[in-house]
């Protein structure tokens, strides 16, 4: 999850669309009341970001909004300032909602490497378990050493 408010929102696309030219796919991307310097009417392709979250207070400042790839999700929220959106209760429900979905993922992720990669080896699932035990019963009949 890459999020930034007004430069910081800016310097999040910049680093969402570095990561596209190295393959690296991002979870979200949340740009709040961002400006744009960098890409100026920047219409490219954020393709390794899966959701892409544009808050804007109304104002003159905006990120850029037509991005292909990203599942475009704007949001004016004409009843706030530059300076207290981050404040509102639907970007902060947003930014804490995606963090817990990104960390949900990588953790899932890593229980399916986790299991996966032993079942590899064996084949099945019943190898797997039987292997399993067969380590844990030679562990309790191994007499520990003495130092």
């Amino acid at each position: 999850v890459i999020a930034g408010h007004s430069m910081g929102g800016a310097s999040a696309f910049q680093l969402a669309a570095m990561l596209g030219e190295e393959n690296i796919d991002v979870a979200s991307l949340i740009q709040i009341d961002s400006v744009d310097p960098f890409h100026p009417g920047y219409e490219g392709d954020l393709s390794n970001v899966k959701r892409r979250y544009n808050f804007s207070s109304g104002g003159i400042v905006q990120g850029p909004v037509n991005i292909k790839g990203a599942g475009k999700n704007n949001f004016n929220l004409s009843y706030t300032t530059h300076r207290n959106i981050d404040q509102a209760s639907l970007v902060q429900q947003t930014v804490v909602r995606e963090v817990i979905q990104a960390e949900q993922n990588r953790r899932q992720q890593e229980l399916y490497g986790f299991f996966m990669a032993p079942l590899s080896e064996f084949g099945s699932l019943a190898n797997f378990w039987m292997a399993r035990y067969n380590d844990m019963m030679a562990a309790q009949s191994t007499p520990p050493t003495s130092k």
